[in-house]
This record gives structure tokens, C-alpha cells and sequence, in this order.
């Protein structure tokens, strides 16, 4: 699970820097100190289902990551929850 974790976070981490959102200007567009959102990417602090469903808002709804082993998941906006499938 931690490497999951992990791997999640590098993905948003490295999504959010593909687009030029820098940690300031995601903080200013959800709500959060640029300290939090710091925290939250880098694993120091949980992060809540709401504040994960905003990161992905704010990168356009979805994410596929790539798991160890060779597997593909997609982290999708579902209503108020996210759906996480598996990717052919």
C-alpha cells in the first residue's frame, strides 16, 4: 500500500508540474496554504478523499498511474468519489 501511496503522490506531483501549476498557485486555486498542499504531495500529512477529488479537479478529472509491476490504473472523478480501474 505505501508504495501505491507513493506512487500516487509522484504521479500528481509530477502531473501538476507537467501543466505549470506550481504548489503556490494550486494552494490559491483550492483553498489550502501552499504548506499543505506541500505536505499532502509529499506524504507528510494524509490527504482526505475531498482533497484528493480537488487535486484531480485541478488537473482535469483523472490520472493514470503506473503501479509497480507493470500495472495501470486510472484515478478517475466519480461524483464524490473516485473510481480506481485497471488500464489494458
Amino acid at each position: 500500500m505505501i508504495k501505491t501511496t507513493e506512487t500516487i503522490l509522484y504521479a500528481l506531483k509530477k502531473e501538476l508540474k507537467h501543466r505549470g501549476i506550481t504548489y503556490q498557485e494550486a494552494a490559491n486555486k483550492l483553498g489550502y496554504t501552499r504548506g499543505a498542499v506541500s505536505s499532502m504531495l509529499n506524504g507528510h500529512t494524509g490527504m482526505t478523499l475531498k482533497q484528493l477529488i480537488n487535486i484531480l479537479d485541478l488537473i482535469g478529472g483523472s490520472l493514470t498511474v503506473n503501479l509497480e509491476g507493470g500495472a495501470k490504473y486510472k484515478l478517475e472523478r466519480f461524483n464524490d468519489n473516485i473510481k480506481f480501474k485497471k488500464v489494458k
